[in-house]
């Protein structure tokens, strides 16, 4: 598996446009609903790597879950190749990202570890010609899949207080470090009420006790580069841990206005969604209590 040069190929450039395409639509490619299927018996709500059964994650599981493929699993040519199968004529291939640490010489001449991001291409499994077995999941009773919501939400480490004090708004305070929720009878579907709740937990993980981000400990003003990146960090993080649970996130009510206001933070940064989207990893990791990955 050999990573090809970023210099080769814009992948900041390439990632970007697919998402300006999107928005342009009226589209937010992080709300379209994850595939769920059952692979080998074994059931998948994010895009995994066949060969290492390891969930991708970041700028990766966004990218991943956009295809039109049924089944969430996906390998490189050469771990094809190793599996004894081989990839379909005309099929494509589809660009994955992460880091890679190097060792570069420091300002006193001593290796000091960088992370350089790489990327390199992989299938889906239905584009190759190796038997697997894939089954549509049951239909499971609601209860069951907030019972998955409410274990990330229980097992979050150093969790902010969640309080119904005003019970027509939702959100976060820093400064007192409590988020506000509706009623959980508020909303339309049990699914909505974890939906934003999710989203919040993640602003709360930039708090200066936990993640410690920018974004939050210095409260940016709203509108502006750093407001937009913490709205969407917010986003992407809500959105992955939906996925996880095999819930389907909402549409934001004033979705119009945040997408004018990414299409333009994208067009002017290509940079914009890859550090949004690092940055929800590590709060979707810190809410459920993972490792961080180097993956993008």
């Amino acid at each position: 598996m050999s990573a090809q040069k970023e210099a080769k190929f814009d992948i900041y450039e390439f990632i970007n446009e697919q998402l300006v395409k999107q928005l342009e639509k009226g589209v937010l490619p992080w709300r379209k609903p994850w595939k769920v299927a059952i692979v080998e018996g074994q059931q998948y709500t994010v895009p995994h790597n066949y060969a290492t059964k390891r969930p991708y994650t970041g700028v990766n599981a966004f990218l991943l879950a956009l295809t039109p493929y049924r089944t969430p699993m996906f390998l490189t040519f050469n771990q094809v190749k190793e599996l004894g199968g081989m990839v379909k004529t005309g099929a494509a291939s589809l660009p994955i990202v992460f880091w890679k640490p190097i060792k570069v010489k420091g300002e006193k001449s001593k290796e000091e570890d960088k992370l350089v991001l790489r990327y390199y291409r992989v299938f889906n499994i239905e584009d190759t010609t190796l038997p697997i077995e894939i089954k549509d999941p049951e239909q499971k009773p609601e209860p069951i899949v907030i019972n998955a919501c409410q274990r990330i939400v229980d097992q979050m480490p150093n969790r902010p207080r969640v309080v119904n004090n005003d019970p027509a708004r939702c959100y976060y305070t820093p400064f007192l470090d409590m988020v506000n929720m509706a009623p959980a009878q508020n909303f339309k579907k049990a699914e909505d009420y974890y939906s934003v709740l999710f989203h919040e937990l993640v602003h709360a993980t930039g708090h200066s006790s936990r993640l410690n981000r920018t974004e939050i400990s210095e409260m940016a003003s709203f509108g502006s580069q750093t407001y937009s990146k913490e709205e969407l960090t917010a986003e992407l993080g809500a959105a992955y841990l939906c996925g996880v649970t095999g819930i389907s996130a909402i549409t934001i009510d004033n979705s119009s206005a945040y997408i004018s206001g990414w299409l333009n933070k994208l067009r002017g940064d290509k940079r914009f969604f890859f550090e949004a989207a690092q940055k929800a990893q590590k709060a979707a990791n810190y809410i459920q209590n993972l490792n961080p990955q180097y993956e993008a």
